[in-house]
């Protein structure tokens, strides 16, 4: 049997389905609200529940061994997944720093390398991940709006630096979620009360 939603759910979805595209036409149409809106997804991705647990509350609590289990290997691990994090924020806040965008000279892959498994190199993987997202923080809030309308170079397309930093942080969502599926998988996860 199909599951359709009612007639009342069905419009109610159209209405939020108008209003998301309306607040978007309207950021597109205009040189305002970029930064405050990549200043709340920042927020949102890193310290700040919202509708999805941010970075923080999704790391809270892991140990090094939690960190690195995998249940198979054609997945990332936790830790993986938090150097490779670390390394396209670090990279994109030099880019953005420097406003030119160059080749890493890395196969992303490689972005997910650990060196060392122990307790001690979790936790400053962890302090890395936070400095880079609270530098992040602090280079948005300094930084014009105008300078986010200024087109950069991204290999073989011309894009605005707003939607560079929307991918980043974005991005950073995407992984959160991987990472809250492996905490599930492993039960390591402890439900957020909302």
């Amino acid at each position: 049997m199909e599951n359709k939603p009612s007639e009342k759910g069905k419009s109610m979805s159209i209405d939020l389905d108008h209003r998301q595209q309306n607040a978007f036409k309207n950021i597109k149409q205009t040189n305002e609200g970029k930064k405050e809106l990549l200043l709340d997804l920042l927020k949102t991705t890193h310290k700040e529940i919202s509708w999805f647990p941010p970075l923080s509350r999704a790391l809270d609590g892991l140990t090094a061994e939690q960190a690195k289990w995998c249940d198979h290997t054609n997945m990332n691990s936790i830790w993986q997944i938090v150097n490779h994090l670390v390394f396209w924020n670090t990279i994109s806040l030099q880019r953005f720093k420097e406003n030119s965008i160059t080749d890493t000279g890395l196969k992303n892959e490689e972005t997910f390398d650990i060196q060392d498994f122990s307790e001690k190199e979790w936790h400053e993987t962890l302090i890395r991940l936070d400095d880079i997202l609270n530098k992040w923080h602090s280079v948005l809030v300094d930084c014009s709006e105008s300078r986010l309308h200024e087109h950069i170079q991204f290999f073989d397309k011309e894009i605005y630096w707003w939607k560079a930093l929307f991918d980043v942080f974005t991005h950073n969502a995407y992984h959160t979620g991987q990472i809250v599926l492996i905490r599930k998988k492993q039960g390591s996860w402890v439900e957020i009360p909302w």
